[in-house]
């Protein structure tokens, strides 16, 4: 799997976790969902070892067709946080 693939999985599992927690307002879902981003994308977007440029670029591109300025934005607005 290229990292543009790797991303749109990534992208589509947060996101749908990140709905569940608006929509239930469910403690546990945004544990998932805070685990989920600091363990597989935050160390592929942020600087570091894991950067990964592709991966970081699409994911970003992907936020945005959902009217985030990046995937960071896309975190830090999910409830509860």
């Amino acid at each position: 799997m290229n990292s543009k693939e790797l991303a749109l999985e990534h992208f589509l599992k947060f996101f749908e976790l990140r709905m569940r927690v608006t929509k239930q307002n469910d403690a546990l879902l945004q544990r998932e969902a805070m685990n989920f981003f600091g363990q597989q994308i935050s160390p592929r977007i942020c600087s570091g070892p894991a950067y990964d440029q592709d991966y970081c670029g699409e994911i970003n591109r992907l936020s945005r067709e959902q009217g985030f300025l990046d995937m960071m934005e896309v975190f830090v607005s999910m409830p509860g946080k």
